[in-house]
């Protein structure tokens, strides 16, 4: 009897271990997804910034060009 509880508690333990396993590879899956969204979340923010950034030069050119045309019809 004794001998059959240590194989059920061996085989019990290596159950577990492979559940741990498998848990830990899980978590490494969900971790590197949410790894790559963070990265894609901060590539658009970085993106919408240089748009933004480009709009205002834009507009910082016209607005120059606005004062250049009003300075020679003064």
């Amino acid at each position: 009897m004794d001998l059959i509880a240590a194989r059920l508690g061996y085989i019990g333990a290596i159950i577990a271990t492979i559940g741990d396993g498998v848990a830990a590879i899980a978590a490494g899956i969900a971790l590197r997804k949410l790894e790559e969204a963070s990265l894609a979340e901060s590539r658009s923010e970085v993106d919408q910034f240089r748009q933004t950034e480009n709009i205002q030069q834009q507009v910082d050119f016209y607005i120059n060009e606005l004062i250049q045309i009003r300075k020679m019809i003064k």
